[in-house]
């Protein structure tokens, strides 16, 4: 993959959110009873019909498995708990590297980022410090718009899970937003907290996320498709990563982030 579309590539995985999916604090209780289901996403940017980046993203028993096609990466996620903030492990399955993240960390780092954002004179900086959008809902076709001059959501919606799905859901996509603003370097994720809170509050999920950015000349759009099920396939992948887990060399996040872009920039692109 060549420098634009490997830029491309990364805002468009922090234009969804996650699982990259992302809309929907939830009590630890009601994770645990969350039931098990999947979401398939693909991404696309402005007029391509080839998607960017794909991913599935799986929640079993509380605890959520995001396979991401580029860069080839697999996150896992285990919730928040009384005890212990909420904690990613990032795995890197063709270098055979892992390495782990808390969300405490995620939200102390971004809230730095925030204060320098919103002191910049550059619009689009101080628009994604502290996001402000007039908000529409069609509850006919289910469509939910967040607009703004300088950056719009157009969301097609479904009805979502059971209760403990949902906030599952909400959970991880908060979360998952967070990392991504973090480890691909992509826009704050504020704006995409905001959308994630206005769909959670409607009781939906989004099928396709579709955000333009005028100013940059950018329209990214993901396609979700939700089974509230997994399958045997999905399991088998969940119990290989759990071997992975066990036998993948743990390195802190600095080495993990300069294996995985030397492997995405190779010197002779």
């Amino acid at each position: 993959m060549d420098r634009s579309k490997r830029s491309v590539a990364r805002r468009a995985r922090w234009a969804t959110f996650g699982p990259i999916v992302c809309a929907l604090s939830t009590a630890c209780g009601a994770v645990a009873t969350a039931q098990d289901f999947r979401i398939e996403t693909a991404l696309y940017a402005n007029d391509a019909r080839e998607p960017v980046s794909k991913a599935t993203t799986l929640f079993e028993q509380g605890v959520v498995y995001d396979f991401l096609s580029q860069p080839r990466q697999v996150a896992v996620y285990r919730p928040k708990s009384a005890e212990q903030p909420g904690r990613f492990v990032l795995l890197d399955t063709d270098r055979k590297v892992r390495t782990e993240l808390t969300t405490d960390r995620l939200e102390g780092l971004l809230a730095k980022v925030r204060s320098w954002a919103a002191s910049q004179e550059e619009p689009l900086f101080r628009f994604q410090a502290k996001p402000r959008f007039e908000d529409s809902f069609d509850d006919e076709i289910g469509q939910l718009i967040l607009s703004s001059d300088l950056m719009t959501y157009r969301v097609v919606t479904e009805p979502g899970g059971n209760a403990a799905a949902m906030a599952a859901y909400r959970e991880f996509c908060d979360a998952y937003a967070r990392l991504n603003a973090v480890t691909q370097r992509g826009m704050l994720p504020f704006a995409r907290l905001k959308l994630n809170a206005i769909l959670d509050e409607l009781g939906r999920v989004p099928t396709s996320v579709e955000l333009t950015i005028p100013q940059q000349k950018l329209r990214l759009r993901a396609v979700h498709a939700f089974m509230w099920r997994l399958s045997k396939d999905d399991r088998r992948k969940i119990e290989t990563v759990r071997a992975q887990l066990g036998n993948f060399r743990p390195v802190d996040n600095a080495e993990f982030r300069k294996v995985t872009e030397l492997a995405s920039n190779p010197q002779d692109d």
